[in-house]
């Protein structure tokens, strides 16, 4: 919209909205009034007056040059000393970022475009068969998250679904010594799914992906089990909560993932289906008791299994690029508040 409607536009580049947002958000009151002025004329040069009035003359008042944007900014001697105290932004103002005479706003990196084609590509998945287990009660542990967090441009996503496979408390107590090995071992703890999110890349739709996974993976066994899933996110668990008590038909407008929630609601059992919080990150040591052992380390297993497949898919996949992604934003806001300031 920007490009199409401003008279100078942006050039070939799209605008990085949400670090604008950001930047802004953060200036003073007089800076954000200066630069919303400058960005819709509110600061008309003698050019743009000598128009529409002929009576005026289009020349500078200081050194008689023709008044426009590029000449207050990079040329006229009355400002030379303040663009000599900020002379890295009058470079990056002439040489690379040229639009922001007219209208200053961050650009995307030139890959994102290529990012959000290739995240496009994913499919949800094939939902699996749980492992079968001679228990009554299915146990679930899921987790999601995701590589560059902070950057919305470089964000990629994933979850992970992990079956606890033990057919006993007695058979989990045999086994629980290798979890206090110096290299710990998991034998009870399967990977059942896991994979990179499809649709908008943040980690609480990872979250509530995997559980939505866990689910419908709990219902391909027939008869459905009763079943557990332990999640270390508040937010699923508040979640499960709206849908339990049918509050969130009221209030699915306002809900991020809302697609996800109600494909949840329809398929969630609530007198078979249990959803459990569990604390994250937590060290073996720290266990007051066999069970919270046991859901620590049922925990630990599907955060273990994220990095190694958001590294290995986007090394294979995506290439060197997406760590210019990341930094880019950063060197983008050290360029964007230097220029704005001055």
């Amino acid at each position: 919209m920007i490009w199409s409607m401003d008279r100078k536009g942006i050039g070939e580049h799209l605008p990085d909205p949400r670090l604008a947002v950001r930047i802004f958000s953060s200036m003073p009151d007089d800076v954000q009034q200066l630069i919303k002025l400058n960005v819709v004329g509110g600061f008309q040069t003698m050019s743009m007056k000598a128009k529409w009035d002929t009576d005026v003359s289009d020349k500078c008042p200081f050194c008689g040059e023709c008044d426009t944007r590029e000449h207050r900014l990079l040329h006229c001697p009355v400002g030379l000393k303040v663009r000599e105290n900020h002379a890295s932004a009058v470079d990056t103002l002439r040489d690379q970022r040229q639009e922001w005479v007219y209208i200053p706003l961050p650009r995307q990196h030139d890959m994102c475009i290529l990012l959000r084609a290739y995240l496009k590509l994913i499919k949800p998945p094939v939902i699996p068969v749980p492992f079968e287990v001679p228990e009554d009660t299915l146990r679930f542990f899921t987790d999601g998250g995701s590589i560059h967090p902070a950057c919305a441009s470089a964000r990629i996503a994933s979850w992970a679904v992990i079956q606890d496979t033990a057919g006993s408390d007695s058979q989990r107590r045999d086994v629980a010594a290798f979890i206090n090995d110096y290299n710990p071992k998991f034998p009870c703890f399967k990977v059942v799914a896991l994979g990179i999110v499809h649709g908008e890349q943040t980690v609480a739709r990872g979250e509530l992906f995997a559980t939505l996974t866990a689910v419908r993976t709990a219902l391909r066994i027939q008869p459905i089990r009763k079943a557990v899933f332990y999640t270390d996110a508040k937010y699923v668990c508040c979640i499960i909560r709206l849908i339990t008590t049918g509050l969130w038909r009221f209030v699915l407008h306002k809900l991020p993932n809302c697609d996800l929630v109600e494909e949840l609601a329809q398929i969630w059992r609530p007198d078979l289906f249990t959803i459990r919080k569990v604390k994250s990150h937590r060290k073996f040591e720290s266990a007051v008791d066999f069970n919270d052992l046991w859901e620590i380390a049922g925990n630990f297993c599907a955060d273990i299994w994220l990095p190694p497949l958001l590294c290995d898919r986007c090394r294979v996949t995506l290439g060197s690029w997406l760590m210019k992604l990341q930094d880019t934003p950063k060197r983008k806001k050290r360029c964007f508040v230097m220029f704005c300031i001055t």
